[in-house]
């Protein structure tokens, strides 16, 4: 026996004819086709009652009715009158005592088929079966002799008796199959056998609403091909021209729904009006009726299988049937439904886009009542959720169309200067942008084109489009009647503009001017931004207290202004001069503030940017992965494919990541990266230059390196903000300067550091970098060894190691090779635990040079990975060399302070003596303070006072 199954149904096939072939040999059964409605139990039941014809076998079929339920044993009668082995019934009683002898004549009759004679009964939609029937089904298939049932049974959700009988049958060991919606292949299957081939993606994007229930899939496939919307191209099955579902496709879903109670329909139409997962209130309140009401109705349309609940919320099974349910609405129906719709929906707290779309879709009238709920709420979203915002403005000027008059001109004006407002925030602001361009030539007069200009301006500052911006606001200013609120909002644009160009006093000037006005004006987002490029103006000179103060200022006024001038977020800019000014405590708690108040504000714009900060610090701090890391993140969180202001410094950032750690193969791939970014942006701040010039050090490229050097020192005054805050840089340049043989350039540079040093009291590290330069000028290594001292009471580890290098060697050249020794040792562990592997290998190197004089050093072994701890120094003969900070540090532990209480007493940070407490406990090979102690009093005692 076999039976040719659709695709999808070969387990069943299988089942059916595994009981046909049980049955040939006398021996009956009962066999369940489970299912919701459409997933093919009816063809599953007919084509197995046509393969036991086919073998010759007595069968008796029928289907079950919602109207059997009126009847007693109507579903038994209408099924096995017409079957020769139990006809004619005994029929001159009424009444219940004729139905008892009904089931008693055929339990007899079933239990005496012979096995030479099989009988096969089949009921479709057994689950509606009349009650009389439901309660006979266990007596009567116990009783069966050579009998095979093979019922189609609806899903087990199916309330009554007659499901209750089936899944009684099951319980007692039925052989039940259950037919669940088709996979993906087997839809394409299905499609290969009704249109000659399998369906293209447009095609199998409209049957995957069908959520592989085959009813639907044959019914479109069907329905499609009659009205000629599709053709077999390139041997696959396509739709020819896109749009509705077919009329006959809707009927044919109508009536295959035609069963269900009319509160299920209702309720079907209601949710295909809402168009998503609904909750059964909602239907309440677009219905009229009660949720008590149509809470029944909700459980007749999920056991029909035309619901699933989803949480607190109903949604379709297939979104075909919801399509189908909705074009079945008619015209007046659908607009009525989606005007209460849309009062619904904001009544739940719904979106606005949603209430607007509802009423949209009632009619013309719904159009100008649509603007106007989006407009409220753009307003009551901007201040928390400027993505969403930004949307919903976007799709109210869609709906917008200019009247002519001076009111709509207005009105459009607004909204589309806020609209490119809320996507410059949101990070979207090549949109906005694209936006203000495509309106600015339609402004009727001076006042909207201004304040367009302004809007494009705010635009161009996030790009970094540092010219057009600046000739933006000049165009802007050169108008006649620019009102001084405007201008203050033009003027803080522009020195933004002018600060990021690199005209750090032209900045300065338009930064005062717009604070002033903006202070006159009560324009408080012009004191904001003037405030933020007065601090990076300031910064950019090396004047960290002058910009530390406006920062702080920017973040007053926004603050006491309220979330639309805190979504600028001035706090942002308190983190450079924190940096410079050695507060890197303070700078990381200002980060963490900054990262809570983007999440609360939604300005996805600032990610980047605090990114970026955040690795500027780690950087400075000696944490070389984590500054990657945060570099990396930043680069994940620029907007859009054009590279803006922040890709560069993230770029070279990571890149000088990259060279310490050793990766000059992921080094190169970034630099070529930053260098067709810098074509787009300039090189204003020298980022490019400086990484650069580190790569060509790395590789040996060490003449090309001194030309960088030279280059970064005769650069323009933009380059400036790099020397003056990265000690780094200021020592490299002076040493590559010094050895190129340009004393000129050095000698300028270490004025320049004195200069800062005297505007920054109380500050160690401009100190300590002016120390270094004065060093490398003068080859003294007592210059050189107050560089290192002074770098002590800094959080610049790396700064350190370099002028420990750059002392080793001037201590190398003096003769003094055990000092040298000692400092080289200082400085490749201080490398070395900032995973600054690259740079640590190089001292090791130098470390082995000095050991073996004459011999060609072997490559220095390299450590397992940065993260690990450093090796520890053996303790010489006569005790290891301890730094004087480290001597001070060791002598307050022995007598007995904690770490917090050390640097209070020393006024350093709690980060420097943990620094000190470790390399303390590596020299004398210990672990813990008490064995510290007793060595440190130990040589302390060889050392004398």
């Amino acid at each position: 026996m076999d039976l040719s199954p659709p695709p999808g149904r070969a387990a069943a096939a299988g089942a059916a004819q595994a009981a046909l072939r049980r049955l040939g040999t006398g021996r009956g059964g009962v066999l369940v086709f489970d299912g919701a409605r459409g997933t093919g139990k009816t063809r599953m039941l007919a084509e197995t009652v046509a393969l036991a014809r086919r073998a010759g076998m007595t069968t008796a079929t029928g289907r079950a009715t919602g109207l059997d339920r009126a009847a007693p044993l109507a579903t038994l009668t209408g099924v096995l009158a017409g079957c020769p082995l139990l006809a004619p019934w005994p029929d001159d009683r009424a009444g219940p005592a004729r139905d008892r002898l009904l089931l008693s004549d055929l339990a007899g009759r079933l239990g005496a088929v012979r096995p030479d004679r099989p009988l096969l009964i089949g009921v479709d939609d057994v689950h509606l079966a009349d009650e009389l029937t439901a309660h006979g089904l266990p007596t009567l298939t116990a009783a069966s002799g050579a009998v095979l049932w093979v019922l189609a049974a609806g899903p087990a959700g199916t309330r009554g008796p007659a499901r209750d009988a089936v899944d009684a049958l099951v319980g007692d060991g039925a052989d039940r199959v259950v037919l669940d919606d088709l996979s993906d292949e087997d839809v394409a299957g299905l499609c290969a056998r009704a249109a000659g081939a399998p369906p293209g993606d447009d095609l199998a994007e409209l049957l995957a609403g069908a959520g592989g229930n085959p009813f639907l899939c044959q019914e479109l496939l069907r329905c499609l091909s009659a009205a000629g919307r599709v053709r077999v191209v390139d041997g696959r099955v396509r739709l020819v021209e896109a749009g509705p579902l077919p009329p006959r496709f809707c009927d044919r879903v109508g009536a295959w729904l035609g069963d269900l109670p009319d509160s299920a329909r209702r309720l079907l139409e209601a949710g295909a009006v809402l168009g998503r997962p609904f909750t059964v209130h909602e239907v309440a309140g677009l219905t009229g009726r009660s949720a008590v009401e149509l809470a029944g109705a909700a459980q007749d349309a999920d056991a029909a299988g035309m619901l699933r609940a989803t949480g607190a919320e109903l949604d379709f099974r297939h979104r075909l049937v919801r399509d189908a349910v909705y074009a079945g609405l008619g015209e007046p129906v659908r607009a009525a439904l989606h005007r209460e719709a849309a009062g619904v929906v904001r009544q739940e707290g719904r979106g606005a886009a949603e209430a607007a779309d509802h009423l949209l879709r009632s009619g013309h009238p719904g159009a100008a009542q649509a603007v106007g709920v989006l407009r409220e709420a753009v307003r009551r979203r901007a201040a928390r959720s400027p993505a969403e915002a930004a949307d919903l403005a976007m799709r109210a000027l869609d709906l917008t169309p200019p009247d002519g008059s001076d009111d709509g001109t207005r009105s459009v004006t607004e909204l589309t200067v806020e609209a490119m407002r809320l996507l410059t925030l949101s990070g979207r602001a090549s949109r906005a942008r694209a936006l203000g361009e495509r309106a600015l030539p339609a402004a009727p007069d001076a006042e909207t084109e201004t304040r367009l200009l302004t809007g494009l301006a705010d635009a161009l500052r996030h790009l970094g489009d540092d010219a057009v911006l600046v000739e933006h606001t000049r165009r802007a200013l050169a108008r006649p009647g620019v009102t001084d609120p405007l201008r203050a909002e033009l003027l803080a644009l522009q020195a933004y503009g002018l600060m990021s160009g690199g005209a750090a006093d032209d900045a300065e000037c338009a930064a005062a001017q717009a604070e002033e006005l903006g202070r006159l004006t009560g324009r408080d987002g012009a004191r904001v931004l003037g405030g933020i490029a007065a601090s990076v103006a300031a910064s950019a000179r090396g004047d960290y207290t002058r910009a530390l103060a406006a920062a702080r200022e920017a973040v007053a006024v926004a603050d006491a202004a309220g979330p639309r001038e805190r979504q600028r977020h001035p706090r942002l800019w308190l983190v450079r001069p924190l940096i410079g000014l050695d507060r890197f405590a303070d700078a990381g708690t200002v980060l963490d503030l900054a990262e809570q108040e983007a999440a609360e504000l939604g300005t996805t714009w600032s990610g980047p940017l605090w990114c970026l900060h955040r690795a500027q610090l780690r950087l400075s701090a000696g944490r070389l992965r984590e500054a990657a890391e945060d570099a990396s993140e930043g680069l994940r969180r620029l907007p859009g494919p054009e590279p803006g202001p922040l890709a560069l410094p993230l770029l070279t950032l990571l890149a000088e990541t990259q060279i310490r750690g050793d990766d000059l193969a992921a080094a190169h791939r970034t630099l070529r990266r930053a260098g067709r970014v810098s074509g787009l942006n300039g090189d204003h701040g020298g980022h490019l230059a400086w990484r650069r010039l580190l790569f060509q050090e790395a590789a040996g490229r060490h003449e090309e390196a001194c030309r960088t050097a030279v280059g970064l020192c005769t650069a323009p005054p933009a380059r400036s903000s790099l020397i003056k805050g990265c000690p780094l840089v200021a020592g490299t340049l002076v040493r590559l300067t010094a050895r190129c043989g340009d004393g000129r350039h050095a000698r300028a540079l270490v004025a320049a550091l004195r200069e800062q040093a005297a505007g920054l009291p109380g500050v160690a590290w401009p100190s300590a970098v002016a120390a270094h330069g004065h060093g490398l000028v003068t080859g003294a290594p007592d210059d050189l060894a107050e560089a290192v001292e002074l770098y002590r009471w800094t959080e610049r580890p790396f700064a350190r190691a370099a002028a420990l290098e750059d002392a080793a060697a001037a201590e190398r050249a003096a003769g003094s090779a055990a000092r040298a020794q000692a400092l080289l040792e200082e400085a490749a562990e201080t490398w070395y635990a900032g995973g600054a592997v690259r740079d640590a290998d190089r001292v090791r190197k130098l470390l082995t040079d000095a050991a073996s004089p004459g011999v060609a050093p072997a490559p220095a072994p390299r450590p397992a990975a940065p993260a690990a701890a450093p090796p520890v120094v053996p303790v010489a003969p006569d005790g290891p060399v301890l730094t004087r900070s480290e001597r001070r540090v060791a002598r307050l532990v022995a007598d007995g302070l904690t770490n917090r209480q050390i640097a209070s007493r020393l006024r350093i940070s709690p980060h420097t003596v943990d620094t000190h407490v470790r390399n303390s406990f590596r020299k004398f090979g210990v672990t813990n303070r008490v064995e510290m102690t007793r060595e440190f009093l130990a040589w302390e005692r060889t050392q004398g006072t």
